[in-house]
């Protein structure tokens, strides 16, 4: 499944928002019934990529608060677009005969809005117990051991900490050693 090669969830979020932008950009090429197909199946395509937004949303590892409100965001934003843009596909067939027209999500929509909301409350409940984020700017030159030292208490179980903040920090090459006065850095608190 493709929600699930990537383990970084803004990243797999951001995956499936390009991928549903690809989806919005095919044109039916006219108001007939290969057109009709076209967009029936564009419908298929973006209720997946909903339901793999809300799976990515509520099974992924979210580190803060501030990514559990992004997810529930690309959740509402993925829904609202799908529906105006099949919306405005179904105006395309309005001067057709009914047996070509296309009818917007005439039996995914409750399906769709229905999991869209769960996963929004799901991640509305799970809010309280993430960490809030803490972002500042380096005043002097730290090591990124430092940070974590002086941040989380201790380098954790393995250096779990370090590695953590490695990681959210993206920090690589000679930022492992030291940390520049001046670049920003991130904590969970």
């Amino acid at each position: 499944m493709p929600a699930l090669a990537i383990a970084d969830v803004e990243a797999r979020l951001d995956a499936y928002g390009r991928y549903a932008d690809e989806i919005f950009g095919l044109d039916p090429g006219g108001a007939n019934l290969e057109g009709r197909n076209i967009v029936s199946v564009k419908e298929v395509a973006l209720i997946a990529g909903i339901g793999a937004v809300a799976g990515i949303s509520s099974t992924g590892t979210l580190n803060s608060r501030l990514q559990a409100v992004e997810a529930i965001e690309i959740n509402a934003a993925l829904l609202n677009d799908t529906i105006d843009n099949l919306d405005s596909s179904q105006e395309a067939f309005e001067s057709v005969p009914i047996d070509v027209q296309y009818f917007s999500q005439s039996e995914s929509f409750p399906t769709v809005a229905t999991l869209t909301a769960l996963t929004q409350a799901f991640l509305l409940r799970s809010i309280f117990n993430l960490a809030i984020e803490k972002r500042f700017i380096l005043s002097q030159q730290k090591s990124p051991i430092r940070i974590t030292i002086e941040e989380y208490g201790s380098l954790g179980e393995g250096d779990a900490n370090l590695d953590f903040f490695i990681t959210t920090n993206q920090i690589e090459g000679l930022e492992i050693i030291m940390l520049l006065a001046g670049r920003e850095v991130v904590v969970y608190v």
